[in-house]
């Protein structure tokens, strides 16, 4: 799966219409309540140019600029519909999972205007058995998972 939401031969303008497309062509259709922009984007913090990143800048690869621009187009075919929104592998070498990091959101937080009442925060999380990582080690339980990872990737946004 591509890091991001295009390639050189599929432009972000392609995933913008494709978007814009399904939120049209479902609008009548009460099954669809929202549209998840782009699963898992990531890519490494040790190699910027094909990473995911997230801040307030519109570099190609800016994933709050990609969601911020998306929902837009999306909300302006069908108000109603839920915008998901994944986290990204890196942020400020904070890892995790693809598609699970929303530390980024205390910092530059996702704003979709008039359509703010639609954004969910959607991370990703996986047990042991799809990857070894550090808070799966020495007898994890709830309680660990929550104060070793969930809490600083994404618990916050709830809590807070």
């Amino acid at each position: 799966m591509d890091n991001l939401w295009y390639t050189s031969a599929h432009p972000a303008e392609w995933t913008y219409s494709g978007l814009e497309w399904f939120a049209d062509h479902y609008k009548s259709n009460q099954a669809i309540i929202g549209i998840d922009v782009k699963n898992e984007p990531h890519g490494r913090c040790d190699n910027p140019g094909t990473a995911a990143k997230w801040d307030n800048s519109k570099d190609d690869n800016n994933w709050k600029n990609f969601v911020e621009t998306a929902a837009a187009r999306i909300l302006a075919k069908n108000s109603n519909l839920l915008i998901l929104v994944e986290g990204i592998e890196c942020y400020n070498n904070n890892w995790g999972w693809w598609g699970g990091n929303l530390i980024p959101v205390k910092d530059y937080p996702i704003n979709l205007g008039s359509g703010q009442k639609q954004l969910v925060y959607a991370p990703h999380e996986y047990g042991p058995s799809v990857s070894d990582q550090t808070w799966f080690h020495s007898g994890f339980s709830y309680d660990t998972l929550y104060s070793e990872h969930w809490r600083d990737s994404w618990m916050y946004i709830y809590e807070e």
